[in-house]
């Protein structure tokens, strides 16, 4: 696949999970777990990776089924096939009395019918930053990601288990 246009890439992995960010940005191991990136230099807004495995008391036929889109206004599933699906949507939200506007996407795959895993990956920058050219960019590239996700193979669920 041709990268996008834009700034240098480097891959990230969490989990069971890889996607790529600028190559400039930082990258934070969350405590409890997941990853918490963004570039220090040029603030365009922080982006939050996170991964959750469990086991379905009865067999998945459908990944897309772990996708909840009615939960969230205006969602959609951009991707249903190859064992993935991945649920779009975007939420607003204040923070230290700062109007913050996120993007989320979920990622699920099912590994032998029973066996799940749920990525969470949320983008979020101040409202204000809504509308720039560059989030919006950033944006594009982490949609981009999230549709062509990788998850790593049954070994390494069952090591994250």
């Amino acid at each position: 696949m041709k990268p996008p246009p834009g700034p240098p890439l480097k891959r990230i992995t969490q989990s069971v999970l890889w996607l790529r960010i600028p190559e400039n940005w930082t990258v934070e191991t969350r405590p409890g777990g997941g990853l918490h990136a963004r570039d220090h230099v040029n603030y365009r807004g922080s982006l939050w990776l996170d991964v959750i495995t469990s086991r379905s008391p009865a067999p998945i036929a459908d990944v897309s089924q772990l996708l909840k889109p009615g939960q969230y206004p205006g969602a959609r599933l951009l991707k249903s096939q190859d064992g993935v699906a991945v649920l779009e949507y975007e939420t607003d939200s204040r923070e230290n009395d700062e109007s913050i506007h996120s993007w989320m996407w979920e990622m699920a795959n099912v590994v032998d019918g029973r066996l799940c895993r749920i990525g969470f990956l949320s983008f979020a920058v101040p409202e204000s930053l809504r509308a720039d050219r560059d989030v919006e960019a950033l944006v594009a590239l982490f949609r981009q990601e999230a549709a062509n996700v990788t998850f790593l193979g049954r070994q390494a669920f069952e090591d994250a288990d």
